[in-house]
């Protein structure tokens, strides 16, 4: 068999050319990738490495099939491409995220309340909501899917931690699906968690030293339903989420709103 009857690609003109400077005696090595053809027809990819042997000036030629060594590259290069993609995803949910506490503190400001300290330790605890997340994320092999139970028990933690009182005594539950979320959607319901269970321990248990706090999120048909609900005293009649002057009100009903939700009351046993 000629040398080139062992080839696909390229073809018999362009493999002489490649081959001319080693019969020149310019180099004494040559390597080539090509494409050889099986007996079947088909075909598969190849290193070639040329040597002339002294001092009979005979050509070796030593074939290595590499096909498996290109289709791993190939899964590399998807793989660097995916993350590529999933890191400028992250930026993109981190400059969401940055943008949303700028909004809370613009809403703020526009509200002209005085109490500064009392704003300040509360948009702490929204930015350590969020930062949680990312916390989470970073634990993950999923780096836009969050374990919604893990993430609002940790929250829970975090939370009681932050606002524990020697004088009183709280028992916390949850019960909670063993859902994932996107991390848009699980922010919000962080979010809104933070802001009804704070609310709760700075307002639902004056004048007692114990109460019970709790938090469940199940789904109902294709609906979600998350309950934040506690034993102590009720809402004000007089409250309306879209109407009241609250700050941690209006945002609990805008964050409804842009999960697509709607926001209950109930006002029986806490």
């Amino acid at each position: 068999m000629f040398l080139t009857d062992l080839f696909s690609q390229p073809d018999e003109p362009s493999l002489q050319t490649l081959l001319n400077p080693v019969r020149r005696g310019e180099r004494d090595r040559l390597e080539l990738q090509l494409k050889f053809r099986r007996k079947d027809g088909s075909q598969y990819d190849a290193d070639m490495l040329i040597q002339v042997l002294e001092p009979e000036e005979t050509m070796v030629a030593i074939v290595s099939d590499i096909t498996a060594k290109i289709i791993t590259e190939r899964k590399l290069l998807d793989t660097i491409q995916e993350k590529e993609i999933l890191i400028k995803e992250i930026h993109h949910r981190v400059k969401n995220n940055l943008q949303l506490i700028s909004s809370i503190i613009y809403l703020k400001m526009a509200s002209k309340t005085d109490d500064l300290q009392g704003f300040l330790d509360s948009m702490r605890h929204k930015i350590r909501s969020i930062a949680l997340i990312h916390e989470r994320l970073l634990q993950s092999k999923e780096l836009d899917q969050v374990k919604i139970s893990e993430y609002l028990g940790n929250l829970l933690d975090d939370i009681r931690m932050s606002y524990s009182r020697p004088e009183l005594s709280l028992e916390f539950e949850s019960r909670i699906e063993p859902l994932v979320y996107n991390i848009d959607t699980a922010i919000l319901c962080g979010l809104m968690v933070n802001e009804v269970v704070t609310n709760s321990i700075k307002h639902a248990f004056k004048g007692r030293s114990n109460g019970l706090i709790g938090i469940s999120l199940q789904t109902m048909g294709k609906a979600h339903v998350l309950e934040i609900y506690d034993n102590g005293l009720t809402l004000p009649e007089h409250i309306n989420l879209e109407k009241t002057n609250s700050f941690g009100m209006q945002l609990i009903f805008i964050f409804a709103k842009q999960l697509k939700g709607k926001v209950d009351i109930i006002r029986d046993s806490g």
